[in-house]
C-alpha cells in the first residue's frame, strides 16, 4: 500500500501509527472545515474535536485560538455564536476543555 511512498512511523502507548509523510493534519483539518462549510452553505456553529494523545495538544491550542471571540469575527469557517467542545481521552493535563474516561 505504501510502496514508493515515504512514511512516518509513530510509536505511542500501545500502538504504532504509520502515515504518509506528506499527510499534514493541519491541512486535512482545513480541507474538512472548508468542505463542511461549503456543504452546509453556511458557517459552522458547532465543533467537536476529540484527541487521544500528546500529539493532539497543538490542535487544541489552534482550535482555541481560532474560536476566541475576536478570531470568530474574522473567521472564514466559524459563526460568531460557535459552540465548541475540545476533548481528550483519559484524565491528564491538557489544553482540552473536557476529558473522556478511558476504560480498557
Amino acid at each position: 500500500m505504501f510502496k514508493d511512498v515515504p512514511v512516518e512511523v509513530n510509536h505511542g502507548n500501545g500502538f504504532i501509527e504509520v502515515v504518509p509523510s506528506q499527510l499534514q493534519k493541519e491541512k486535512l483539518i482545513d480541507l474538512i472545515l472548508h468542505a463542511v462549510k461549503a456543504r452546509a452553505d453556511r458557517k459552522i456553529d458547532f465543533l467537536l474535536f476529540i484527541g487521544s494523545d500528546q500529539r493532539d495538544e497543538k490542535y487544541f491550542e489552534s482550535f482555541k485560538k481560532m474560536t476566541q471571540k475576536e478570531a470568530l469575527r474574522q473567521s472564514e469557517y466559524f459563526s460568531n455564536d460557535l459552540k465548541s467542545r475540545l476533548c481528550i481521552i483519559g484524565r491528564r493535563p491538557s489544553n482540552a476543555d473536557y476529558f473522556l474516561e478511558h476504560e480498557n
